[in-house]
């Protein structure tokens, strides 16, 4: 097995990515909360194609439980809330 790291800063997030380069599998991970930002794998044209709905998006959402966590980029907007 062959494993790399290594960390890049994208936005105002601090990532973290491991990759199995035998099997091309890619995990990128915001320390921020240790959110996963990418499932990925690559594909025979060498490029990576991610598996979660948002891969490797880091902006906010518009909507969702995001709204809600304390100390995300969307602290102090007021989050829209439904009634039941």
């Amino acid at each position: 097995m062959k494993f790399s790291h290594c960390e890049e800063q994208r936005d105002d997030r601090h990532l973290d990515i491991l990759i199995d380069e035998e099997n091309g599998l890619r995990i990128i991970v915001s320390r921020l909360g240790a959110e996963l930002i990418s499932l990925a794998r690559v594909n025979e044209a060498g490029a990576w194609t991610g598996f979660l709905y948002r891969d490797s998006d880091l902006s906010v959402p518009s909507q969702g439980w995001a709204q809600l966590v304390p100390g995300s980029r969307n602290q102090g907007r007021q989050p829209r809330l439904s009634s039941f």
